[in-house]
């Protein structure tokens, strides 16, 4: 549950709303406004993988990204394995204007 919690986070928080991490999280919200295409899809999914990577590198290892714009929300689903347990974990989140 901590590491979904984190990796929540890292997705929910946009660039800039932190003060000290200026860089901190990921582009996901702003990417609900743009068109529904696969093409924004596939944006969305390698943003999630690096920004899961990059922030969260050293506790999971990211096997899958999946995202699907569907109306005006993203659905995705991130598949992870957490490296001290070596456990492999599925989160689904939905994001939406």
């Amino acid at each position: 549950l901590f590491r979904s919690q984190l990796i929540k986070q890292v997705l929910l928080t946009s660039p800039g709303e932190r003060i000290n991490r200026p860089d901190f999280g990921c582009e996901i919200r702003r990417m609900l406004f743009a068109p529904n295409s696969e093409v924004a899809a596939s944006l969305a999914q390698v943003s999630i993988y690096q920004a899961l990577e990059k922030w969260l590198g050293t506790l999971i290892s990211v096997d899958n990204v999946k995202v699907q714009a569907i109306d005006e929300r993203l659905e995705i689903r991130v598949v992870f394995v957490i490296k001290a347990l070596q456990e492999r974990r599925y989160l689904n989140i939905e994001v939406s204007m």
